[in-house]
């Protein structure tokens, strides 16, 4: 399994032109899926916040924190996850099901089908 641990440079570098390609004809802003990759997989590694440095994107390549659904039929990865109930009255960390990816171009190509 490949993965991506670096800057916000560095993966706009790397991923920038396969996000391009993908979303070609979607309607969708490549800016808008870089910016939330960005954001979904941050996290502290080695001492630095990085890109693909939280758990999810490490350990599963999901970019984007996407939870298994009913009918997911692929991968999956079991981690503790914080949610706000949905009255937003308070902080819970259930266990979570995620989608698990091989590489991050497959975390990109099904967050546009997702």
């Amino acid at each position: 399994m490949s993965t991506f641990i670096g800057t916000r440079k560095q993966f706009v570098e790397k991923y920038e032109p396969f996000i391009n390609s993908v979303v070609k004809g979607s309607g969708l802003f490549p800016g808008t899926m870089i910016a939330q990759a960005i954001i979904e997989s941050s996290g502290s590694y080695n001492g630095q916040w990085s890109v693909g440095g939280s758990g999810l994107s490490r350990k599963a390549n999901n970019f984007f924190g996407i939870k298994c659904s009913p009918g997911w039929k692929g991968k999956t990865y079991n981690a503790d996850t914080g949610e706000y109930s949905t009255s937003g009255a308070y902080y819970i960390q259930p266990k979570a099901c995620f989608r698990k990816y091989d590489t991050v171009e497959d975390s990109i190509r099904d967050h546009l089908n997702f």
